[in-house]
């Protein structure tokens, strides 16, 4: 997919600007909270019918950024992690997933954010990574990105063996099942190391890394990435080398010839249905 299918020139600058705003604005807001939650290690966890946590933090965020959104914008279609979807036959569709990285929230590691998108005609719009105790956000409009407000861009090419590549589950079955191409691919890499979730993708934007692999996503997982990571200038695929707006992985590079070296050792890789 080429950067000309989000050209987006039914919408002004000036109105891509002001949703990127708005999702900034209420990013940091529920951030206030969530950042006191995560202080204060004043929550419960339950484990949803996935087998993934959930805690209250989740729930009251991502119903504060419902009702901001259902307010500034009623016409608009919500998909979120917690509480399902609606209005997605909208033109426009606000991709939220509360706390990216639950796992680490319960944990006590700060590498957790907040991910919010938004859809255009089923394409994502403008994306931002909040992470609230680390006081980064970052934001995009697939042309730029910016951090906390500085235009950022990923670090210039490097080869595999110089090469920082993340994930979030190096143990997840999808990878170890590519077996010896997999192996390699680690093996070659010259730090490898598992700050996944939206940090890695975050680091990648920051210059602070080169790959990152996610083998199953959710969209509320992905599609809010994809703006920031394409503002940045990263190149963006599935596992399978396919636009990830329509299948269940993603993989970040910070180059064409990087990303078609990480998917010769994701050869193979299997086509998962959402």
């Amino acid at each position: 997919m080429t950067r000309k299918d989000f050209s987006m020139k039914e919408l002004s600058h000036e109105s891509v600007a002001a949703f990127l705003s708005f999702a900034e604005k209420i990013a940091r807001e529920v951030g206030v909270g969530i950042a006191d939650r995560f202080r204060s290690r004043s929550f419960s966890v339950e484990n949803k019918e996935d087998g993934s946590p959930v805690t209250e933090a989740d729930q009251e965020a991502e119903k504060y950024l419902r009702s901001c959104i259902e307010k500034e914008f009623p016409e608009h279609g919500i998909i979120g992690e917690e509480f399902g979807a609606k209005g997605t036959g909208q033109e426009f569709i606000w991709v939220i997933d509360p706390i990216d990285g639950t796992k680490s929230f319960v944990h006590g590691v700060p590498l957790f954010g907040t991910l919010i998108g938004l859809l255009y005609r089923r394409r994502p719009l403008v994306g931002v990574i909040h992470q609230p105790v680390l006081d980064r956000l970052a934001s995009g409009d697939n042309r730029q990105a910016w951090l906390n407000g500085e235009q950022i861009r990923v670090r210039k090419e490097r080869p595999l063996s110089e090469a920082t590549l993340l994930m979030t589950d190096p143990s997840d079955s999808l990878l170890l099942e590519r077996g010896d191409s997999y192996k390699n691919l680690i093996r070659e890499a010259g730090v490898v190391r598992s700050w996944g979730d939206c940090f890695g993708y975050l680091s990648l934007v920051m210059g602070q890394a080169d790959i990152m692999i996610d083998p199953i996503l959710n969209p509320w997982d992905m599609l809010p990435l994809l703006p920031v990571l394409r503002g940045a200038g990263a190149v963006v695929s599935d596992c399978n080398g396919g636009p990830p707006e329509d299948g269940t992985s993603l993989l970040a590079t910070t180059s064409r010839s990087l990303q078609q070296r990480v998917l010769r050792g994701l050869e193979d890789f299997p086509m998962i249905a959402r």
